[in-house]
C-alpha cells in the first residue's frame, strides 16, 4: 500500500461499501514484523481505531495506504463533523496523524480528504489458525 497519487485508470471505490470485514492482500514491505507482501490482513469497519493501531486509510483521489494512528481519532462520529472543523464554528481542521507503514513518515492528513479509516486486524492467518 503506497502513497501514490490516482492515474485515470484507477477504479474510484467507496471503501464504505465494503463488508463490515474483509481482507486485502499487502502488497509492499510494512515494517511490522511478520507481514511480508502478499500477507492477507484483515480489516474491519466494526471497530474504530485508536493511537497506536494499525489500519488502512483511504484519502480521495489515492490509493489506500497502511498506516498506524499517532493519536486517537476525534469523536467516533468524525465524518459528521460540521465542515471538518474540531467544532461548530472553530477554525481548526480536524486531522488524523499518522505512521506511514514501510516508511519513516509521520503524516497528518485533514479528516475533508479522507474517506474511510478501517482497523487493521492482523493477519487472516493469526485470527483464523489457516492462510487465506
Amino acid at each position: 500500500m503506497n502513497m501514490q497519487t490516482s492515474t485515470p485508470d484507477v477504479k474510484v471505490v467507496n471503501p464504505n461499501a465494503f463488508p463490515l470485514l474483509y481482507c486485502m492482500l499487502l502488497n509492499s514491505p510494512c515494517a511490522v514484523e511478520g507481514w511480508e507482501p502478499g500477507t492477507p490482513l484483515a480489516f474491519t469497519q466494526l471497530d474504530q481505531p485508536n493511537g497506536g493501531d494499525a489500519a488502512i486509510l483511504y484519502i480521495k483521489g489515492r490509493d489506500p495506504v497502511l498506516i498506524r494512528l499517532v493519536t486517537d481519532i476525534l469523536p467516533e462520529d468524525w465524518q459528521a463533523l460540521p465542515d471538518h472543523r474540531m467544532t461548530a464554528g472553530s477554525d481548526v481542521d480536524a486531522a488524523v496523524v499518522c505512521d506511514v507503514l514501510g516508511t519513516d513518515r509521520t503524516v497528518s492528513v485533514r479528516l475533508e480528504r479522507v474517506t474511510a479509516i478501517h482497523k487493521c486486524l492482523g493477519p487472516v492467518e493469526r485470527l483464523t489458525g489457516r492462510s487465506a
